[in-house]
Formats: structure tokens, C-alpha cells, sequence
């Protein structure tokens, strides 16, 4: 079973984190997260196209009104990054 993107795990981190620092992804963890199938758009964290095989996660960016689009494993790292962020902020 494919995991989505093919970024090593510490190449995809560094990206994210530079993604959120200039503002192209948001640096909220979302209420809610849809997950579609086949629809093959690119995942904005990665840069690389969704397979048809694998789930994609969709975020609305209430930012921008954008729809983002994730592999599982990209999702979860802007998660997480956003999470430690808050976390980051709040000590």
C-alpha cells in the first residue's frame, strides 16, 4: 500500500515547516478534514500528484478560500507542525 508522497520523512518536515513560515500553508490545525478518493489533484505540501489509489485529505483554508489537498502522510506532518507551533507559542 502506497503512503503518498515520496519525500523522505525529515525532506517533507523541513518543507512544510518552510511552507507555513511563508505563509502558503495555513498554521491552524483544521476542525474538520475531508478524505476523497480518485480525484488525482497535487498535494500542496509535497508538490506531487495525488494517485488515483490513495485517499486524498481535503482542508478549506479559510484564509485564502483554497482548497488544499494532501497525501495521508503529508496531512499528518502539517499536523503535527502545526500542533507543535501552538505549542511553541503558547510556552
Amino acid at each position: 500500500m502506497r503512503s503518498g508522497s515520496r519525500l523522505r520523512d525529515t525532506e517533507l518536515q523541513l518543507r512544510i515547516i518552510q511552507l507555513i513560515g511563508n505563509g502558503d500553508l495555513p498554521r491552524w490545525t483544521p476542525a474538520r478534514i475531508g478524505a476523497s478518493h480518485d480525484h488525482r489533484n497535487v498535494c500542496v505540501a509535497c508538490d506531487r500528484q495525488i494517485a488515483r489509489e490513495d485517499i486524498e485529505y481535503d482542508v478549506h483554508d479559510e484564509r485564502t478560500g483554497r482548497q488544499l489537498n494532501f497525501h495521508l502522510d503529508c496531512c499528518a506532518v502539517w499536523q503535527r507542525e502545526c500542533t507543535r507551533a501552538a505549542h511553541e507559542q503558547g510556552s
